[in-house]
């Protein structure tokens, strides 16, 4: 215990967990981490109420663990997406041009596999602060495995990219009902959230293109 208290300063000690009659009280960094959400949307929780707080005699807010962890615990549940929102009009599915192509039992099997994959990960990339580069690594693998199988089934690059995009609206909706998404009210932050889906399903898109070249 010494040697650690010794290679610590003490502002690193100021950021541990704290303990107040029982309760933990976590700093705005560790609760910014367990929720994957920006500082400043613990900040506005806990304005509003959401998450009860108190001040250090340094200043410093602390925000109450069990509320903390309680809400960790929602948007863990909320990540087992409803089939609602997978959920497209078979009318309006079997008149596209590229439907016949990928109805076929083996084919529509592989491709529900690759898109619970990539669901995952776009779950992940989305509520997960620090290096993401991995979850944008195996988005662009699913891509490339999405390419190469409608390639070997004789469908057209233009056929596999109309596909593409008409199931990507189906991820738009599913990432706009997470809580890290569906809380957010500050414009910086939406805007954020909303380039980070894009960035991510572009780069998913070019590696499907690029299983044809």
């Amino acid at each position: 215990m010494n040697e650690w208290l010794a290679g610590n300063s003490r502002a690193d000690l100021a950021e541990q967990p704290e303990q107040t009659d029982g309760t933990e009280w976590l700093s705005l960094k560790e609760a910014s981490e367990l929720l994957s959400v920006a500082p400043s949307t613990v900040r506005r929780w806990a304005d509003c109420g959401r998450i009860p707080t108190h001040r250090t005699p340094g200043g410093h807010r602390r925000f109450d663990g069990a509320a903390v962890r309680a809400m960790v615990r929602a948007t863990t549940t909320a990540h087992g997406v409803p089939a609602s929102l997978w959920a497209v009009s078979a009318r309006s599915l079997g008149q596209q041009p590229w439907h016949a192509h990928f109805a076929q039992p083996a084919m529509a099997e592989q491709m529900r596999g690759l898109g619970q994959r990539l669901l995952g990960l776009l779950i992940q990339y989305l509520v997960w602060h620090g290096d993401d580069s991995r979850f944008l690594s195996d988005g662009r693998a699913v891509g490339a495995s999405y390419g190469q199988a409608a390639r070997a089934a004789g469908v057209s690059m233009r056929e596999t990219v109309q596909a593409f995009l008409y199931f990507r609206g189906a991820f738009w909706r599913m990432a706009l009902q997470l809580p890290p998404v569906a809380q957010a009210s500050d414009v910086p932050e939406i805007i954020r959230i909303s380039e980070r889906i894009d960035h991510f399903m572009n780069e998913v898109l070019l590696s499907t293109i690029g299983a044809y070249e």
